[in-house]
Parts: C-alpha cells; sequence; structure tokens
C-alpha cells in the first residue's frame, strides 16, 4: 500500500538519475543536504565502517571536489540545505522549518 509521511535518505547519485528525481519530487519536498568538501572528508573518515566505492582513491578528498563538481547542475534543481558546522539537531530544526514553509 501507499505510505505517507516519510523521509527518504538516499545516496548522492540517486536523485541525480531524471527518473528517481521525478518519481519522489512528485509526491514529496526534496532537499539537497550540502557540506564543504572539508566536511565531507572528516565525516567519511570518522566513519570507517562505511563502504565508499566511489572514494577509493588516494586522494579522497580531490575526489570529493570532483565528485560536486560533476553533481552541481544536478544538486541544483533541489533546495539546498548547508550542513557544514552544524549539529544534526540544528539540520532537523532547520528542515522542519523548512517544512512548514509552504512549497
Amino acid at each position: 500500500g501507499e505510505q505517507s509521511s516519510l523521509v527518504i535518505s538516499t545516496g548522492g547519485g540517486f536523485m541525480l538519475d531524471p527518473v528517481n528525481a521525478e518519481i519522489v519530487g512528485k509526491t514529496g519536498r526534496v532537499f539537497c543536504l550540502v557540506a564543504t568538501p572539508e566536511e565531507i572528508l572528516n565525516r567519511i573518515s570518522e566513519d570507517s565502517g562505511a563502504d565508499r566505492p566511489l572514494l577509493q582513491s588516494e586522494n579522497p578528498g580531490k575526489r570529493i571536489v570532483e565528485l560536486l563538481q560533476e553533481r552541481q547542475e544536478g544538486y541544483a534543481q533541489f533546495s539546498q540545505l548547508t550542513t557544514s558546522h552544524k549539529t544534526p539537531l540544528q539540520i532537523v530544526e532547520q528542515l522542519i522549518q523548512l517544512l512548514r514553509e509552504p512549497a
């Protein structure tokens, strides 16, 4: 059956597929959580259990910058929410504020 009031967290490339973006965008609001390359590198460095095949390189920091540049146009179609230097609680509070605003 159909579900409602869900939060769906996707990987970084999921919404770059136009079909995925259209399906999710029809029934919900999409927010792109963004961070600086340095912040992303710090986060993945602290998350040693995660499998990140796109960052398997000698210089993951450089690879992060490349991926962000490649995805910049695709990400630009969504509302941007900067997460750098914010706690998870601050990010949630900001998302709640955005959701209370008219779409």
